[in-house]
């Protein structure tokens, strides 16, 4: 677990080690490029020392390079720009992380593991702009617009700025109620969490003149006792997501809490209209509710009631609809589909339903049920559905 991180200076630094692998990305923008992954597979991450690449006068495991490629900024002409945090891991997760891996004689800290996004400064154009993992996104700029209603948004941009073109890359993580993972935060803050040398990767101590109003993500020394013993006091937890173990040369492992991570698991079967009706159909709503908060247990309360009423809406409507096109057809296909229809005021995407009323299928119901089932695929084909029956779309979700 404990290794030199690799050198990077120009973006072809780091092309071999993805070379032929579709889990990552290489995104051109509009004053930026980014290399980022959108899947971890079983190898992706290891350190296999038999796949190698030279790095800077040294043979490196490429996979210590595909650990560094988890939101790395480039100016357009290939120089780095940003370096976030190095990809780490859970304790127990890998075998490297196993307990009788891990050597806490090691200098360490623990630090609060914060449950927001993390941002840090890029220079874009010749502007400073806060950017995600994958560069300027809507968090970001929400986190844009709350830098700039403190009363010291223009020293901490000097301060940001300086950082980016001494190229060292400022660590924070955005916290606000309004964007909230699992942990609700009442005020929306930067918490500073490091600050990363972009070439070396070292994680560097603070210098006099990081401004003092920034908050600092909280820290606890260092482990007290039997590793094994701390980790199941603070798994035990409610009420935050967990510690970070931070060791003196930049290594980190992750301790989440198990609270959190039921809690988590729970927030990602609903996080979409689409989500919450699958879990409806299934009829998997009860086992929820018991872990939800007062704001999830109304939205989905919610959602289930206005869904009962756009069904019953829509099962009544389509089935006099269906019956008076098939008695204006002389209950005649050929004339049902020739002329009927297309003269009616029935909605195309109504005519399947229609049609197997036609067939002889009488259960309106059940051929409701039937096109909503069939809704559930993806974000498109539930944004179709929601617009099929009367509910709001939901369109934040990506298929």
């Amino acid at each position: 677990m404990h290794y030199d991180f690799p050198i990077i200076h120009h973006i072809d630094d780091v092309l071999l080690a993805i070379e032929g692998r579709d889990e990552f990305v290489v995104a051109e923008r509009d004053g930026f490029k980014v290399v980022n992954y959108n899947v971890g597979y079983e190898d992706t991450f290891t350190i296999d020392v038999q796949e190698t690449m030279k790095n800077h006068g040294f043979f490196i495991p490429k996979g210590l390079m595909r650990r560094e490629c988890r939101g790395l900024i480039f100016y357009p002409d290939g120089r780095i720009m940003s370096r976030p945090f190095h990809k780490f891991f859970n304790v127990g997760e890998r075998e490297e992380t196993l307990l009788h891996n891990i050597d806490m004689s090691r200098d360490h800290a623990i630090v609060e593991k914060m449950d927001g996004s993390m941002i840090r400064p890029m220079m874009v154009n010749g502007k400073l702009r806060l950017g995600t993992k994958m560069g300027v996104t809507d968090t970001s700029i929400a986190a844009e617009n709350y830098l700039h209603t403190r009363p010291d948004w223009a020293e901490l941009s000097v301060w940001m700025e300086g950082a980016v073109k001494m190229g060292v890359t400022p660590l924070f993580e955005f916290i606000a109620p309004d964007n909230r993972i699992v942990i609700e935060y009442n005020d929306p803050d930067l918490v500073l969490l490091a600050i990363r040398h972009n070439e070396s990767g070292n994680y560097l101590v603070e210098q006099n003149s990081t401004p003092a109003s920034l908050t600092r993500v909280p820290s606890y020394g260092a482990v007290d006792g039997s590793f094994e013993d701390y980790i199941a006091r603070q798994r035990g937890k409610e009420g935050r997501e967990g510690d970070i173990i931070r060791f003196a040369d930049g290594h980190m492992l992750k301790i989440k809490n198990d609270w959190y991570v039921r809690i988590h698991k729970v927030k990602d079967k609903i996080r979409s209209d689409r989500h919450v009706l699958a879990l409806l159909l299934e009829n998997d709503l009860d086992d929820v509710y018991p872990h939800l908060d007062e704001n999830d247990f109304n939205r989905i309360k919610k959602y289930e009631a206005d869904f009962h009423v756009a069904l019953h809406r829509k099962v009544v409507d389509i089935e006099f609809k269906a019956r008076d096109a098939w008695l204006a057809a002389n209950f005649n296909k050929k004339e049902l589909a020739t002329k009927i229809l297309p003269k009616s005021y029935i909605a195309r995407d109504d005519w399947p339903i229609v049609f197997r009323y036609a067939d002889g299928i009488d259960d309106f119901y059940e051929l409701v049920m039937g096109r909503v089932r069939k809704g559930l695929g993806n974000t498109a084909k539930y944004n179709e559905l929601a617009h099929w029956l009367g509910l709001n779309e939901d369109d934040e979700e990506n298929s």
